[in-house]
């Protein structure tokens, strides 16, 4: 897997840092980080998973001293190129142009916005053809029902942390507990019975507890199951059945 890179523009100081992470996950990491810091929140802008705007007063190459503002857990997982075109008093009072380097165009990645509340297909990352699907009976899904992945149908779902204090249009990251439901059926939710993924739905009684999933279970958590056979199969399609993996040994799924 390649590596995720970003702009981030500084107008005020007149140049573009460039940062490589390791993956889009990390560069979503680092943003929660930055977003979330008491004093660098007020600094940077997300506009797009590969554009950032910074506004801070830190004329470095590097914004901030990653050990110094606590967030030293990415020092390893990025790093740091730019370009400067800028123009400052010389020597005698002459004024310098300086241009450090060329970035060139980073590479355009094809990445959705991992955005709280926002409705996804969910992909396999082995076979992106291989989608989560749930059958519906008359136009609707029932508790209980089954997902499957297959190639030939998906369903959109919606996924939401399950934190009140997380505002709207958050990033999701990993560790983030979520809720995912279909997005015609609110009431219900992914759970897992017997090692098999299925539909259930929380009482407003609350008697049953739901089942809440981090990110990084429905990335890695799962795997798809043997196929369903044409005798047990009331579908006109090929569906296999989603299945929890051990251990998060699953195959790999993405937000899409």
């Amino acid at each position: 897997m390649g590596l995720f890179h970003v702009y981030v523009q500084s107008a005020k100081h007149q140049y573009t840092l460039t940062i490589a992470f390791v993956s889009h996950e990390v560069a979503d990491e680092w943003w929660r980080a930055m977003s979330t810091h008491p004093e660098m929140s007020q600094w940077i802008k997300r506009i797009s998973p590969q554009l950032y705007v910074w506004t801070g007063p830190n004329r470095h190459i590097d914004l901030y001293d990653p050990h110094k503002d606590g967030i030293s857990q990415f020092a390893d997982k990025m790093v740091n190129l730019w370009q400067s075109d800028s123009i400052s008093n010389g020597l005698n009072g002459r004024n310098t142009h300086t241009t450090y380097g060329t970035l060139g165009i980073i590479p355009v990645q094809d990445t959705t916005d991992q955005t709280s509340g926002n409705s996804f297909f969910i992909r396999s990352k082995v076979e992106p053809y291989e989608y989560w699907y749930c059958p519906t009976t008359a136009g609707s899904i029932t508790e209980g029902a089954k997902i499957y992945t297959t190639r030939e149908e998906r369903t959109r779902f919606r996924v939401r942390i399950n934190d009140g204090k997380m505002q709207p249009g958050t990033i999701m990251i990993g560790t983030d507990e979520i809720f995912v439901s279909p997005v015609f059926a609110p009431t219900l939710y992914v759970d897992v019975a017997n090692g098999v993924a299925r539909m259930m739905s929380v009482n407003c009684e609350g008697e049953r507890e739901h089942k809440t999933f981090k990110l990084s279970d429905v990335r890695t958590g799962f795997i798809s199951g043997a196929r369903v056979m044409d005798d047990e199969n009331d579908f006109d399609i090929v569906v296999r059945e989603l299945v929890e993996a051990l251990d998060g040994d699953g195959e790999g799924w993405e937000l899409v």
